[in-house]
């Protein structure tokens, strides 16, 4: 067992500008993680990170993990990080930034935006990347109190206890960063008519993901692992949320 201790990096430097000026630090350790593992298929409507050839887009955004309590990663474990988001572009860049969904707006049938920061486990050595979980933030256009404008060379803290609900079938060494997951999403899905989604363009741009951290990642003891549910590479715990 080795000891824990915190790691600190820095965050993306937007170029020309020096150390972003941090306009608001979340605080979400308090809170029990969300129901966003359990959203129903189709209610996704769309995803606003760009992948593979894309244009030139003045909204780019720097995700960094700034901190994680502890190198050592065991299946369930609940490990306090800190994220940094930073508008490293030309134009503004809204946020969603509420800490839940609550019951009244599960009431009704509304769309609300979601930014998601996961904590990704990197075999360097074979190229396999898992994602072991994550911090949500939430917004709705009918709530304005819900998202946050980010003008160029600003960013935000995020701190949050992330729960590990994926791990690999053997103890491996890896590195862990993260990336930055900006979508929309209507809720409740009709199951009686198809919810057609908008046109799926590139809305967002993010930069190079902060430096990795060097950790390592325990996997659950074959003990404790059911016949019926022995994993392949790796295992998900659909019981942690």
């Amino acid at each position: 067992m080795r000891l824990s201790f915190a790691l600190f990096v820095l965050g993306i430097l937007s170029p020309g500008v020096g150390i972003a000026q941090e306009v608001q630090y979340i605080d979400l350790s308090s809170r029990s993680e969300s129901l966003a593992h359990d959203l129903p298929p189709g209610s996704m409507i769309e995803a606003y990170s760009c992948v593979g050839p894309k244009d030139s887009i003045p909204q780019k955004a720097g995700i960094s993990l700034e901190r994680i309590e502890t190198t050592d990663l065991y299946p369930r474990q609940r490990i306090a990080s800190e994220f940094r988001v930073e508008n490293i572009g030309t134009t503004p860049l809204n946020l969603p930034i509420h800490p839940t969904l609550t019951d009244k707006d599960l009431a009704t049938s509304f769309v609300y935006h979601r930014m998601r920061l996961p904590l990704e486990a990197l075999i360097t050595a074979e190229g396999s990347a898992l994602d072991v979980g994550g911090l949500e933030l939430y917004g709705s256009l009918k709530r304005l109190d819900t998202f946050l404008t980010l003008k160029p060379g600003e960013s935000i803290r995020v701190k949050g206890n992330v729960g590990v609900r994926r791990w690999y079938k053997l103890d491996q060494v890896i590195t862990v960063s993260t990336d930055l997951e900006l979508s929309k999403f209507k809720f409740p899905v009709k199951k009686t008519k198809q919810f057609i989604p908008s046109n799926p363009q590139c809305r967002l741009e993010w930069s190079d993901r902060g430096t990795p951290l060097n950790a390592y990642m325990h996997a659950e003891p074959s003990t404790a692992i059911s016949p019926r549910t022995t994993c392949t590479s790796y295992c998900v715990d659909k019981t942690v949320y």
